[in-house]
Parts: structure tokens; C-alpha cells; sequence
């Protein structure tokens, strides 16, 4: 069994949350920093796929609706990838 927690993000994630944070307006790094988990990323390579995937998710889950826009979350900065 592959232990996918153990790989990094993949490029096409972080085109999914650069797409789907720019489409809502949301500061990516507020957003993956915002989790209940406490962990606090300070570039994308930290985060794992599987962590990847829920982030993504709940972003599609703010846009359709179903959950609210997380508080304190600012607004997307162009070049936020390029730290």
C-alpha cells in the first residue's frame, strides 16, 4: 500500500488552489494556514497531497457553498507562489 501522507503537493494541486483561492479572493497562505491542526506552513512544498486534497476540497466546498469563508482570511495577492 502507498503511503500517500508521506508525498508532497503536486504541481496541479497548487494550480487547483491558486485557481480556486484567485476565483474567491482568498490570501492562499492565510487560507492553508488557517487549518485547526495548528500547523503553520510557510511554503507550499511543506504541505503533503493528502492534506493538499482537503484543502482543496474545502475550498470547492466554500465556493458551492456549503461551508462558509473562513474568518480572518485576506484578500489573493498575484505572486503569492513566488516566496
Amino acid at each position: 500500500m502507498d503511503d500517500v501522507n508521506n508525498d508532497n503537493i503536486s504541481q496541479i494541486q497548487v494550480i487547483a488552489i491558486d485557481i480556486i483561492a484567485k476565483r474567491l479572493n482568498i490570501n492562499v497562505f492565510d487560507y492553508i494556514n488557517a487549518g485547526s491542526s495548528g500547523k503553520k506552513y510557510t511554503k507550499l512544498t511543506d504541505i503533503n497531497s493528502s492534506t493538499a486534497s482537503v484543502m482543496i476540497q474545502v475550498l470547492n466546498d466554500i465556493a458551492s457553498g456549503k461551508i462558509a469563508r473562513p474568518e480572518n482570511i485576506g484578500e489573493y495577492k498575484d505572486g503569492w507562489d513566488k516566496n
